[in-house]
């Protein structure tokens, strides 16, 4: 079965990772990237899909719990990074939040990871995940892993991914993400959403 034999505009979740000024600050194409996630999410909204942002934002507590294997949460631990009273943890300004869209607040790498997210998004009666954010390399590629795990169906949008590290973004692009998901543009999404929507019609 293909992706559009499978795919339900409604019953998709366009989930938006990591896209805030801590993040984004590493990435040198921020403002072509943050465009395009707003094109993506116009798209996705237009045929009744669901739209999330997922932030990473640790408070107290969080850090308290933070053991010391946790290699790259242990480092944010110490340098007290990516607190949740600061605005550099806000979702981007740049970024279309619309009302309705779910905002989830994570701890870890993954936007599905000690959070309720799997289980709001199987409420909703979804089953496809088109993937967009930062950095590539670690929440997109920790997400997908962990989504195709769980049995979802997977889009990335590759003009919406970007990392600091360039090679590992074009590695992780064409050598892995095929793997577990199918490897889109903004363009293309709004051309699978709209014949979708017709044949569902």
């Amino acid at each position: 079965m293909t992706v559009l034999e499978a795919f339900s505009p409604t019953q998709c979740a366009l989930l938006v990772l990591d896209c805030q000024p801590a993040v984004l600050s590493a990435i040198e194409n921020r403002d072509e990237l943050v465009d395009n996630i707003n094109k993506a999410t116009a798209a996705v909204r237009k045929y009744a899909g669901h739209v999330v942002f997922v932030r990473v934002a640790l408070n107290d507590v969080d850090y308290a719990t933070i053991p010391p294997t946790n290699r790259v949460f242990s480092a944010a631990r110490r340098s007290m990074r990516f607190h949740d009273d600061s605005t550099d943890t806000t979702i981007h300004p740049g970024l279309d939040v619309a009302e309705g869209d779910i905002v989830v607040r994570k701890t870890r790498m993954g936007a599905l990871a000690n959070t309720d997210l799997d289980e709001r998004l199987t409420n909703l009666g979804v089953y496809t995940l088109i993937l967009a954010g930062a950095h590539t390399g670690a929440a997109l590629l920790s997400t997908a892993c962990d989504a195709a795990d769980r049995d979802y169906q997977l889009i990335v949008l590759s003009d919406c991914v970007a990392d600091a590290n360039r090679e590992a973004h074009r590695v992780l692009l064409r050598h892995v993400l095929p793997r577990q998901a199918e490897i889109s543009t903004v363009a293309g999404l709004d051309r699978l959403l709209a014949s979708a929507s017709v044949k569902a019609g």
